[in-house]
């Protein structure tokens, strides 16, 4: 049975979550700060969708190849955050970092450094030096290689 519910859901936007999402000259979209972030603090957690083998290989030729991150689980090498996780940009001098939950299946996002409101939230993807300047299709990443 459905049961009415009088009042809707409340929804937060990502800016109560302390971010947002901007246009960025030469990539696309990036994520932004609206509030200060400590050294250590999560900036946000996004469950992820699991690729696997077949799944991966319709994707790769498309533009989902710019927004995954390999994935450390037998079979399953590619995932995509559902979530802001894979609208960060990549810079060779990042204040986030992302660590892969496996059994939870989720992206855990925290500044690295303390981060001011209006800044850009960015990623170092593991490209090595200078890499993060590589521009594909006016976007700043390919494969997130993180993990």
């Amino acid at each position: 049975m459905i049961t009415s519910i009088d009042e809707p859901p409340t929804r937060m936007k990502p800016e109560d979550e302390g971010y947002t999402v901007r246009r960025v000259a030469a990539a696309g979209r990036g994520v932004f700060a609206t509030r200060r972030f400590a050294r250590g603090e999560v900036v946000c957690r996004n469950p992820v969708l699991l690729l696997d083998q077949d799944d991966w290989r319709r994707c790769e030729a498309t533009i989902l190849n710019d927004y995954v991150y390999r994935w450390p689980e037998e079979g399953r090498p590619r995932a995509v955050s559902l979530g802001v996780g894979s609208l960060f940009n990549a810079s060779d001098a990042p204040n986030v970092d992302v660590e892969i939950d496996v059994a939870a299946k989720s992206l855990t996002f925290r500044a690295i450094r303390p981060v001011e409101p209006g800044q850009e939230l960015v990623l170092d993807y593991g490209w090595g030096a200078g890499a993060a300047d590589r521009i594909r299709g006016g976007k700043s990443r390919t494969l997130h290689v993180v993990g």
